[in-house]
C-alpha cells in the first residue's frame, strides 16, 4: 500500500532495507530488498537497478540459485529499457538455462514471459500467443494474479496488431475494476477507446489521469509506460495543451524504451511517443527527428514490428510538413511498410498505409489535406486526426479541409482541427 500512497517513504524504506541487507550479509535478504527497491525506484534510477543487478550476481553462491537469477532477470529488465538488445538476449540465454535448472515456477515464468515480449516485438504473433499461454500456465504455479495481468497485457498488444482489440474491451474493464491502483489498466482502456473512436469515454480517463498534470501517477517501475500510453491516447485526442505536458515528462527519457511493469509487454521507445505528441503540437520537424530516431531504436531492438508503425507516422508528417523532399521521402518509407506488414500479415495496418500511399500519392491531394494519424504504437484500429496539408513550401499548416471519412467529418483551418460526427446539416454544408 506504502508504494501507491507514499512513494518517497517507500523509496526511502527500501534503500533503508538494502543497506540492512548488506550489513547482515544475507543473500537471501539483499535479493528481497533489492527486488522491493527496483519496484520502487521509477524511471530515474536505471543505472542504479543495473548496478544493484549485477551486485547480487557477482554475490550468489551460485549461477543458477536465486540471488543469481533475480540480478539477471532485472539486469534483461534494464537493457531492454535502456535498448541494448543483443546483451539482453546473452543473459536471457543464461537466465532461461539457470530456471530450466532450478525448477521454480517463479523463473520459469518470467523467462516465458521475456520470450513473449521478443516474440511480440519482432512480429512472431502466433509464435508469441502459445508462449503467453505458456507464461500463464507457468505463473499460475506461481502468483495466479501477477500471471493473468501480464497475460491480459500480451494479449491486448496482440489483438492491437491483429485488429482485434475490441475483444477486450469487457474483460479489461473487469480488470480495471478489480486493480484501481494500477494506473496501466486504466490508460490502456483509454487507449482502446481511441482505437473504436469512443472519443468520450476516452476523453473521460484521460482527464482523470491528466489531473494535476498527471503529477497523482505513481512514479515506480510502471510510470514510463503508463504516460507512454497516454501520450497516445492525448495524440488521439488532439489535446495540444497536455501535449506540451507530456511531451516535458518524457524528453529525459529520450534514449529509453518503455516497459510495462516487471517484464510484462514493451510499448516501444520513448522517441515514437515524442514523435506523437510534437505532431500533435504542429511541430513538424522536431516530430521527423524524434520519430528517426525511433527507428533506430527499434532496429537495434530488432523490433520488426514495431517498424512499419514508426514509418507510417514518420511519412505522415514529412507528407505534412512538405518540404522539398519530403513526399518522395514519405511515399519510400510507406513502401517499406507495406512489405514488412505484408510479410507479418499486419492487414490493417496495411490497409490504413494504402490510404496514405493515395493521399500522398496523387497529385491532385497536394495543398488540399494529407490524413494524419497519430494513433499509436499498436494503433491498427485508430480513427485518425487529420491536419491540413501546408503549401507546397512547407510552412505552417494553413490550408482548410472539409471532408467526410466514413461516419465522421473533418474540419480544419490554420491550425484548428474539428471532427464531428456525421449529420444532415453537414452534408448540406457539403454541397
Amino acid at each position: 500500500a506504502i508504494l501507491y500512497s507514499n512513494r518517497d517513504r517507500a523509496v526511502a524504506l527500501t534503500e533503508q532495507a538494502v543497506e540492512m541487507a548488506r550489513r547482515s550479509g544475507s543473500p537471501g535478504a539483499l535479493t528481497y530488498a533489492v527486488t522491493s527497491r527496483h519496484f520502487t525506484s521509477g524511471p530515474d534510477d536505471v543505472d542504479g537497478r543495473l548496478a544493484s543487478a549485477s551486485e547480487l550476481i557477482s554475490g550468489a553462491s551460485a549461477p543458477n540459485s536465486d540471488t543469481a537469477l533475480e540480478g539477471r532477470f532485472w539486469r534483461i529488465h534494464s537493457l531492454l529499457e535502456i535498448g541494448n538488445r543483443a546483451e539482453a538476449d546473452t543473459e536471457l540465454a543464461i537466465f532461461a538455462e539457470g530456471a530450466g535448472d532450478l525448477g521454480q515456477p517463479r523463473y520459469l515464468y518470467f523467462a516465458a514471459l521475456f520470450r513473449t515480449m521478443l516474440a511480440l516485438l519482432e512480429g512472431r504473433f502466433e509464435e508469441a500467443e502459445g508462449l503467453a499461454e505458456e507464461a500463464l500456465s507457468l505463473g499460475r504455479r506461481w502468483s495466479p494474479e501477477t500471471a493473468l495481468t501480464a497475460y491480459g497485457g500480451h494479449m491486448f498488444v496482440l489483438r492491437a496488431q491483429q485488429g482485434r482489440l475490441r475483444e477486450l474491451e469487457d474483460p479489461w474493464k473487469s480488470l480495471v475494476r478489480q486493480y484501481p491502483s494500477l494506473a496501466g489498466l486504466r490508460t490502456a482502456l483509454a487507449y482502446l477507446h481511441c482505437q473504436h473512436d469512443q472519443q468520450e469515454e476516452a476523453r473521460a480517463i484521460f482527464e482523470h489521469e491528466a489531473s494535476n498534470d498527471f503529477a497523482h501517477l505513481p512514479r515506480n517501475l510502471h510510470w514510463l509506460s503508463d504516460v507512454a500510453t497516454l501520450a497516445d491516447v492525448c495524440s488521439s485526442l488532439g489535446d495540444r495543451r497536455r501535449a506540451a505536458t507530456l511531451y516535458d515528462l518524457l524528453l529525459p527519457y529520450a534514449g529509453r524504451n518503455a516497459l510495462a511493469g516487471a517484464g510484462g509487454t514493451l510499448y516501444g521507445p520513448v522517441p515514437h511517443c515524442l514523435g506523437l505528441l510534437t505532431g500533435t503540437m504542429s511541430r513538424w520537424d522536431e516530430a521527423v527527428k524524434h520519430f528517426e530516431d525511433a527507428l533506430g531504436m527499434e532496429a537495434r531492438m530488432g523490433a520488426r514490428a514495431h517498424v512499419p508503425y514508426t514509418q507510417h507516422q514518420l511519412a505522415t508528417v514529412l507528407a505534412v510538413r512538405g518540404n522539398p523532399g519530403d513526399r518522395e521521402r514519405a511515399l519510400d518509407l510507406l513502401a517499406q511498410a507495406v512489405q514488412t506488414t505484408e510479410k507479418l500479415s499486419m492487414t490493417n495496418l496495411r490497409n490504413r498505409l494504402a490510404v496514405l500511399e493515395g493521399e500522398i500519392g496523387d497529385p491532385a491531394s497536394r495543398g488540399v489535406g494529407v490524413v494524419s494519424d497519430f494513433g499509436g504504437l499498436e494503433g491498427t484500429e485508430a480513427s485518425p486526426v487529420v491536419s491540413s496539408s501546408p503549401p507546397d513550401r512547407g510552412s505552417p499548416v494553413r490550408a482548410g479541409v472539409f471532408r467526410r471519412e466514413g461516419d465522421y467529418w473533418t474540419i480544419a483551418y490554420e491550425e484548428a482541427v474539428f471532427r464531428l460526427k456525421d449529420s444532415v446539416g453537414l452534408r448540406y454544408l457539403a454541397e
